[in-house]
């Protein structure tokens, strides 16, 4: 009977322990729970890129991974107005899009809404906004030789080989 009684409070004293340990904020296994909302931590093109290729994908890089289902995208200038819905790829934390060739020399802003989801649930809480500005046009003109600045004239006779 002593050795029952030795026991039990054996076993009291270590869930007590347990308690205690767990109490004092000692992480379980897992960690504690995610409560860190998602944020954009890198864009292509950069805040304020200048000379950007009216052919580029415009990419967001995410904090953690997030529920690309909930990923809004809006890309649009005072110029032209929005820009079509771009498609867009995802993977990771990286989300792709690709818009139709922008116009030259023209200040776009990209918008990501808020309420993106990480995969604990947390929402970006607001939106993010940037801004770019595609490069001018390439210059597609040929060289030409202007008729009368040739020497010797065309057609000319008697020309001199020195």
């Amino acid at each position: 009977m002593k050795k029952l009684k030795k026991i039990v409070r054996l076993m009291f004293f270590a869930l007590i322990a347990t308690v205690l340990i767990t109490a004092c904020g000692r992480k379980g296994p897992d960690g504690p729970p995610d409560m860190t909302p998602p944020k954009i931590v890198a864009t292509n093109p950069a805040l304020g890129g200048i000379d950007v290729p009216s052919n580029t994908s415009i990419s967001v890089t995410f904090s953690e991974p997030v529920d690309e289902k909930t990923i809004s995208f809006v890309l649009w200038s005072a110029a032209t107005g929005t820009v079509p819905p771009c498609p867009m790829s995802y993977s990771g934390a990286i989300a792709i899009f690709t818009p139709p060739a922008l116009d030259y020399n023209t200040k776009y802003f990209a918008t990501v809404s808020a309420g993106v989801i990480d995969q604990a649930g947390n929402k970006m809480p607001s939106d993010y906004v940037w801004d770019f500005t595609t490069g001018t046009a390439p210059d597609t003109t040929p060289p030409t030789v202007l008729p009368d600045t040739l020497e010797p004239a065309s057609d000319a006779a008697n020309v001199s080989i020195y």
